[in-house]
This record gives structure tokens, sequence and C-alpha cells, in this order.
């Protein structure tokens, strides 16, 4: 549990029911989660310093701020190799969106999920994210 104690998640979720349900999950499995309702800007992103980013797709009247968020991450030497786990009701806007989705390292869960199923997709992300940085300095 300590180790997974040291894992950061920065959640983006416009819906203040659902940011609460990541808060309660993902801290009630040992990990840090810092929630936010607007997506954070890269220098806020890099200084927070997750090592999992849970993004929902549709944020508000904004349908860019995500994809454009993502596009921004994966532009950013910092936060290039940051997993993103999609987390969105937005079924038909994914399938749309899913080659460009997919180009940018996404991982896909739709919503509402399975709880076992979420966890451990996010425990195999962070142990991708943790593999990544054990290689800085």
């Amino acid at each position: 549990m300590d180790v997974m104690a040291t894992h950061h998640v920065l959640v983006i979720d416009d819906a203040d029911d659902l940011r609460a349900l990541f808060r309660d999950i993902l801290e009630g499995e040992g990990y840090r989660a810092t929630l936010a309702a607007t997506p954070p800007g890269i220098e806020d992103i890099v200084r927070l310093g997750p090592g999992l980013v849970i993004l929902d797709l549709l944020l508000g009247t904004d349908e860019a701020a995500a994809c454009d968020l993502l596009v921004a991450m994966r532009g950013d030497e910092r936060l290039r190799s940051v997993p993103v786990i999609l987390c969105s009701a937005a079924t038909g806007r994914i399938d749309d969106l899913r080659a460009e989705l997919d180009a940018l390292g996404t991982v896909i869960i739709p919503k509402p999920f399975e709880l076992d199923a979420f966890l451990s997709t996010v425990t195999t992300c962070l142990a991708v994210s943790r593999d990544h940085s054990s290689g800085r300095p």
C-alpha cells in the first residue's frame, strides 16, 4: 500500500459528484488525487507532477478542451509519457474520435465503468508511468 500512496492522479471532470466519486475511489486505494473541474494549464500539470491523468472527454460546453489538453500534453516532452485515461459517457463522440484518441495514446474507459476494471486500468497505467519515470535523473 505504501507504493501506491506515492502515486498521484490528476482527475479532470466537470461534474462535482463524479470528481468526488473518483476521489473516494482513488484515495480509498491509497492514491493521492488532485481534482479539477477544468483543464489546468500545462505548467500547472507539470508542477503537480501526476503519474496519471483521468480526463472526461466533454468538459462543460467546450467540446474541444479535453482533446486540446491531450494534444498539448503529448506535445510537451515533460508530459508526453504521462498516461491518460479518458473516462467518458460520450461513447458516440469517442467512436468519432477513436483514431485521434488512439494516436494520442489514451486508454478509454466508458462511463459507467465497472470498479474492478477501472482500478485494474489505473494500476496498469501507473506501473507504465513508474517505468517511464524511473529513467529520469
